[in-house]
Parts: structure tokens; C-alpha cells; sequence
């Protein structure tokens, strides 16, 4: 599984053989041969890689790609719609929206071909062709394929995003930082702030030492480990400090709750 990510620009996916298996706002969703998909800009989502044969053809659309003049006309309203709003006009209402096939279509495989052929070449007058095939594809898409839009839940999205952090936290607490979960999740540092305090009423910092003292409690309860060791392997290094606020805490130190709660070694009477 893939870091999770996102674009600042519209995905166009087209599976050309075998199944292609992402998480998309936390959703498990499975492309088939043949099935294309529109991933909306800014939406998290992440890659499943297999051992196993497939061959799935990405195009990015980017904000500048179309103009908003351009006409984009398809045989049927709502996917005027709604491609309408998730190209020309940036909207951000729709995660995604799959389009299945309703029968074999050669023509939209031949449209992708060609795209491809042409972005190889990359001879004068390329970029006009290409935009010329992607505007045919939008506008045999609504009519060939059956679509199924994916909205955005923005609570549930919320929930799962904090869960996701929230088991990261837990999963590598002792060396984690802003820094890396910036990278693996591509957000701004302060929004982790928001987000947990939102859910906890702590800040990011707060809710991470609180993930650490918890550990250090089942660490104290559980292992033979020093108190010292322990202190080191929850991610603290200053025993004073890790002392303080380990009271705080609790309202007891750890030697005196490691004597309430002794360690019964495995095989002793």
C-alpha cells in the first residue's frame, strides 16, 4: 500500500488490463479492466501494488489544461454536469466518479492509444491533438459508460482521517514528528493541531505525549524493562522531564505504581 496522497489537479484513470485496488477517502474501491475513474483534486487516496499482472494508464488534468471557455458538451445532462464541476469549475463536492462500461467500448481504448501514441511523439501540435482526444473522451463517457459519483462526506472523511493519525501516532510514537506525518499525509503542520484538537480537546503535542505516557504505564505493568529504559523507548531521553510529567499524569511516579502493579514473570509460583 502505497504513502497516501493527493493532487492538485483531476486523475484520470483507465484500467487497460487486469484490476487496479486503491483507497480513496479512506474507501476501498477496485477498478476493472476496461473501467475508468475521475479522482476529484485533493482527495487522499492510496495505491494497492500486487504481484500480479496489470496495466492501468494515469492521465493528470491539470487546472490549466482546459480553458473555461472551452465548451464541454456530452449527449447526456447530469455527466455534463458533473464533469463540468470536477473539471472547468474545481469543484471539490465529488471524491470521485467511476465510470463502468456498458458494453466492450474498442473506441475508448483506441482514444487512450492515441493519446499515449501522441504524447510519446511529442511532435509540434501535440498538446492541441491531446486536448482534442481527452475532450472526446469526457464527451463518450457519460453515454458509454455507467458513472457512479462518490460525494464527499466531509464528517466522515474528517473521522477517518483522524483515526488513520491517531493509529500512526500509536504505531510509531517514539520517533514520530509534525515533519513526518507532513510527509506521510501530506497536509500542513498545523492541521494535525486542529484536527486532533478537534476530536480531543488536546493540542498535537499534548495528545502525543498522552499516547507515550499510556504506553510507558503498560510498559511499567507488563516488562522488567528500567524505568530509565522505558522512559527511552517511549520517546524521552530527559528522565526528568519524562518524571514530571508522568505525575501529572497519573499522580503517581512509576516506581510507585510498578510496586502497586508487580510484573508476575511468566512460570513463577
Amino acid at each position: 500500500l502505497t504513502p497516501r496522497h493527493k493532487h492538485n489537479y483531476v486523475e484520470l484513470t483507465y484500467v487497460i488490463d487486469g484490476a487496479y485496488h486503491q483507497q480513496i477517502g479512506g474507501r476501498e474501491e477496485t477498478l476493472n479492466k476496461g473501467e475508468v475513474c475521475l479522482l476529484g483534486k485533493e482527495t487522499l487516496h492510496r495505491e494497492y501494488l500486487y504481484q500480479r499482472n496489470a496495466m492501468v494508464l494515469f492521465l493528470g488534468i491539470s487546472n490549466a489544461f482546459f480553458d473555461k471557455s472551452m465548451p464541454l458538451e456530452t449527449g447526456d445532462p447530469e455527466g455534463q454536469r458533473f464533469l463540468r464541476e470536477m473539471i472547468l469549475n474545481r469543484n471539490e463536492t465529488y471524491h470521485f466518479v467511476r465510470f463502468v462500461p456498458k458494453k466492450e467500448n474498442p473506441e475508448t481504448r483506441r482514444l487512450f492509444e492515441a493519446i499515449v501514441s501522441e504524447l510519446r511523439r511529442h511532435e509540434p501540435g501535440t498538446r492541441h491533438l491531446v486536448m482534442g482526444y481527452v475532450q472526446r473522451l469526457l464527451y463518450r463517457l457519460p453515454s458509454d459508460y455507467d458513472a457512479y459519483v462518490q460525494g464527499r462526506a466531509r464528517q466522515a472523511a474528517a473521522e477517518q482521517e483522524f483515526e488513520d493519525i491517531k493509529q500512526y501516532l500509536n504505531e510509531h510514537y517514539q520517533n514520530v514528528s509534525l515533519e513526518k506525518l507532513v510527509s506521510v499525509f501530506g497536509y500542513a503542520p498545523d492541521f494535525f493541531n486542529r484536527l486532533i484538537k478537534r476530536h480531543t480537546g488536546m493540542t498535537y503535542s499534548r495528545f502525543l505525549q498522552d499516547i507515550r505516557l499510556e504506553k510507558a504505564e503498560i510498559l511499567l505493568k507488563t516488562s522488567q524493562f528500567t524505568i530509565e529504559d522505558i522512559a527511552r523507548r517511549v520517546g524521552y531521553e530527559n528522565q526528568t522531564f519524562f518524571y514530571r510529567i508522568f505525575h501529572e499524569k497519573f499522580h503517581t511516579k512509576p516506581n510507585e505504581l510498578r510496586r502497586a502493579d508487580p510484573v508476575i514473570l511468566k512460570g513463577s509460583d
